[in-house]
């Protein structure tokens, strides 16, 4: 909703409410207050805007096969404001590069209105691509210019020039075939004069020495942070299931009945559009894999001996001012774990009231406990 028309169906429902009164004695802020907190729930056109922007900020971020057709044209919009390292590719999001679109000055000129909101909705919002781990097909995809784990001097503009006209390198993966030859000791010869075939191929389309750009694109590669870099492993931290386990949990799913067993892997592995994160602390983002703590082999009291716990939720008056939720735990008769939980605050849903208990439960017991939760 343009800006205006947003300031003029507030000034509406001011003028509604207080009758035309130029001092209203009670301010928006107080009545737009949940009924509870002395308000009377009244919408907040700005915050209902926003939330609106953020839907929009959810499609773009999108990069399956389901993306909407206008978000790739978004993203070409946008690049056409694009630094010199930068495709003019609708294919490339510009929250996978380290550039930052401009919301403000003559270049925002180019875009139109809603481009603009949705960017600075972005801004405010804090959107990043935030991710805690990446497997290693996903940082091939990673564009090779601006790319978010690259410190300073990563580039060098007369070095780069022929990877980027010449080689037509974009993504990760172009580095990393650049650089496959540097390993074939015995074919690749290292000068200007290597009559390796990839090197033949390269002086064909015009490369005068294509050792220096392999070499070239393996300082770029080396240079990226552990997080994003393809030629480093992180930690084997035991998190990821087997493949029997993930062919099982997929059957389960598909019958709706059955034991389904927990993944934990924080590993992002499907698609990009998995490591799009909202609401982020942009001095909180980590430069290197997550992985899990080991637990202590010796010298702690481990319970072997597997807990079943049912984890229940509930609310009432759904969707309305006077909401409550719920949740309950329940182990066994006159078990000290078994509880019923009242949620505070004004954010009311039967989904918070499950996700409630399944939380408190997991907080309830020693965290090396083998854990069955059945909750519907």
């Amino acid at each position: 909703m343009p800006k205006q028309i947003e300031t003029a169906i507030t000034k509406k429902i001011r003028t509604f409410i207080w009758e035309g009164h130029r001092t209203p004695p009670i301010s928006l802020a107080r009545l737009e207050r949940p009924l509870e907190e002395g308000g009377i729930g009244l919408l907040n056109i700005k915050v209902r805007n926003n939330a609106i922007e953020t839907t929009w900020i959810r499609d773009f971020m999108d990069l399956s096969t389901s993306r909407p057709a206008w978000a790739f044209v978004t993203d070409a919009i946008i690049n056409t404001l694009k630094p010199s390292g930068i495709k003019n590719q609708s294919d490339v999001n510009a929250l996978l590069t380290s550039w930052d679109p401009p919301t403000q000055g003559p270049k925002t000129k180019r875009l139109p209105k809603l481009i603009t909101n949705m960017l600075k909705a972005m801004k405010t919002n804090n959107v990043s691509f935030a991710p805690n781990k990446l497997s290693a097909q996903l940082k091939s995809q990673m564009p090779t210019w601006c790319h978010l784990g690259a410190p300073p001097k990563t580039y060098h503009r007369t070095k780069d020039k022929c990877l980027r006209s010449i080689h037509k390198v974009e993504s990760v993966k172009d580095l990393r075939d650049m650089t496959t030859r540097l390993t074939n000791q015995g074919i690749h010869d290292a000068t200007s004069t290597c009559v390796c075939n990839e090197c033949v191929e390269d002086r064909l389309m015009g490369c005068t020495n294509p050792n220096k750009c392999a070499k070239t694109a393996h300082h770029i590669l080396d240079n990226l942070n552990p997080l994003f870099n393809p030629n480093t492993s992180p930690k084997k931290d035991g998190l990821t299931l087997t493949h029997r386990y993930l062919e099982k949990n997929s059957q389960m799913r598909t019958r709706q009945h059955g034991e389904i067993l927990f993944d934990p892997s924080i590993t992002s592995k499907n698609h990009l559009s998995e490591c799009f994160r909202i609401f982020t602390n942009p001095d909180r983002l980590i430069q290197i894999p997550a992985y899990r703590l080991r637990a202590p082999r010796t010298g702690c009291d481990m319970v072997q001996e597997q807990i079943t716990i049912y984890t229940d939720g509930s609310c009432i008056n759904n969707g309305k001012q006077n909401t409550a939720c719920g949740g309950g735990i329940w182990v066994s008769d006159n078990n000290p774990l078994n509880k019923t939980i009242s949620i505070p605050g004004n954010k009311h849903s039967n989904q918070i009231g499950e996700l409630t208990a399944v939380l408190v439960a997991l907080q309830s017991v020693n965290p090396l406990t083998p854990l069955k939760i059945i909750t519907d």
